[in-house]
């Protein structure tokens, strides 16, 4: 329900927005500015996506390398840092380089799914998967939204 909301008409929409403002101490009747409304659901709406023309334009491939090799070396001094601690017990030395080695490196654009810098990956890559296509008045419009059809 938090997904769709934003895309609902107003009168839908303002009960939620009253009850969200509530749980984060603002004023229940505040309303956000329409242009941080509109940024916001265009975010929610693409994801990552939208910055895919920017990544093919700005983030080149050695960027990217370069950044991963800087994390990768800062990973690997904290774990020798972690060794050398007098302070630490061994049981939360190893939790704490669980941890470290744990971390999921995300530098400059998603090489994953779908490949930022591949078009025909992105062309492909359906973030709501299948359900878009049951029929339903509300992802009707939800993806006429988001297609522009």
């Amino acid at each position: 329900m938090r997904y769709f909301i934003g895309h609902t008409d107003g009168a839908t929409r303002k009960p939620w927005e009253e009850f969200v403002n509530v749980l984060y101490g603002i004023d229940p009747w505040e309303e956000e500015d329409r242009r941080k409304r509109c940024v916001r659901e265009v975010d929610d709406t693409l994801g990552f996506l939208a910055g895919a023309f920017y990544v093919r334009e700005n983030f080149k491939t050695h960027t990217k390398e370069w950044g991963t090799h800087l994390v990768d070396n800062i990973r690997a001094a904290f774990i020798e840092r972690f060794a050398e601690l007098d302070w630490l017990d061994p049981k939360t030395k190893e939790v704490a380089i669980r941890k470290v080695k744990n971390l999921r490196v995300k530098v400059g654009y998603n090489d994953a799914s779908p490949n930022m810098t591949d078009p025909v990956d992105l062309a492909r890559y359906k973030p709501f998967g299948e359900f878009l296509l049951n029929g339903s008045d509300t992802t009707k419009r939800l993806k006429s939204s988001m297609t522009g059809t």
